[in-house]
């Protein structure tokens, strides 16, 4: 019987290692339609009228946006409560993660150590607790941006049992939010960190001064890859309360709602009225009003998942996207969006094969502009 022999000079090319290495990672990344996969475990949700919409699953990110100084921790703060207990808070807010995932971990990039100190008790309080037990605080301000992301990285994958993060201060991990590499390279960090943990991470970003879209590139590209992203600011027609809002959501989106902060400083749920207030003697809002670069944003975003839309539905989305806008009205207003632009050629209404009558954009066929829009994600109107 032959003896087969390896040389021990003998070297594998590059080129090869380099191929193989390439195979295994398609490999991994092969999907098929036979292939069970599970569904990602909900460990964030949002109750509206009784019906709770998912903000969040296990293996994913979201993105928390505002102004400065307009609640955004206070936000985070009950978010990281309804962590802690592992249930709803207030009946609103409910974060849900598996008996082996109940580590939380907190990066706070911006105050200082005395001022996060406070949300923790903040947290506490909310939590009914004298010390949140499963909850890990970092205070990283002092540190450069590369000192940041060193740190983040080598806590997540050396605290045992994670199932839920906030990083407040994202853009404290880059020299500069307008720089593609470093917004591409963080947002993948995330997804990779989310993946390879199996949890949820929530960061936190600031907005323009000069409109509500998520700043730089930066902004971007967390807003392209997040689950769900939510805005956090001051009620405009009252500055008492806190919006919190859906601006984009994977799945079925919650209708926004309030806080408002007590005098020893623990926000709480406050109602607010989702329909325009008929009795005050204002022009009511009507299409007319509104320019026809706003109205080509708001067919860009209804349609921009779905290309087809029931009428119900139709009208759902559009008064849905003008409440994200802070602009409140009910179902009839909404029809009257509907109609107008079905009349003015926005839209159109078409019977399929099967089924009752549909809506599709006319958006990319309109001919009377002398100008074409194509809003990024996270543009907001101009009103």
């Amino acid at each position: 019987m032959p003896v087969i022999t390896i040389d021990p000079n003998l070297t594998v090319p590059d080129t090869v290692i380099k191929l193989s290495s390439i195979q295994e990672k398609l490999n991994k990344a092969l999907v098929t339609a036979t292939e069970h996969i599970e569904i990602p475990p909900i460990c964030f949700e949002i109750l509206s009228d009784e019906i709770s919409s998912e903000i969040g699953t296990l293996g994913n990110i979201s993105l928390f946006i505002g102004k400065a100084k307009q609640g955004k921790t206070f936000a985070i703060s009950m978010a990281l409560a309804a962590a802690n207990i592992n249930d709803w808070l207030m009946n609103k807010i409910k974060i849900s993660l598996p008996e082996a995932q109940k580590t939380v971990l907190f990066f706070d990039t911006e105050q200082s150590r005395y001022h996060v100190q406070r949300v923790v008790k903040r947290i506490s309080k909310l939590a009914g607790v004298v010390e949140p037990i499963n909850l890990i605080t970092y205070g990283l301000r002092g540190y450069s941006a590369v000192e940041c992301l060193e740190l983040v990285e080598y806590a997540l994958y050396n605290t045992e049992n994670i199932g839920f993060v906030v990083i407040d201060g994202i853009r404290d991990l880059v020299t500069s939010i307008n720089d593609e590499e470093q917004s591409s390279m963080i947002a993948a960090k995330l997804l990779k960190w989310s993946q390879d943990l199996n949890c949820h991470i929530i960061v936190v970003l600031h907005t323009n001064k000069a409109d509500n879209n998520a700043r730089g590139h930066l902004g971007t590209e967390l807003t392209n890859k997040s689950e769900s992203v939510i805005s956090i600011g001051k009620d405009p027609e009252n500055k008492e309360q806190i919006l919190i809002m859906p601006e984009y959501c994977r799945n079925r989106e919650f209708l926004p709602f309030a806080f408002k902060i007590d005098e020893f400083g623990i926000p709480y749920i406050v109602e607010i009225d989702v329909l325009k207030d008929t009795s005050d003697k204002k022009k009511a809002l009507t299409p007319v009003d509104i320019p026809i670069e706003t109205h080509l944003l708001v067919i860009d975003a209804i349609f921009r998942v779905n290309k087809e839309l029931k009428y119900a539905d139709l009208c759902h989305q559009i008064k849905d996207y003008f409440m994200r806008h802070s602009i409140k009205f009910g179902e009839n207003k909404a029809k009257e969006f509907a109609t107008f632009y079905q009349n003015d050629f926005y839209i159109e209404c078409f019977k399929p094969a099967k089924g009752a009558n549909m809506y599709r954009s006319l958006h990319k066929k309109l001919t009377k502009l002398t100008y074409q829009i194509t809003p990024e994600p996270g543009d907001d109107a101009p009103f």
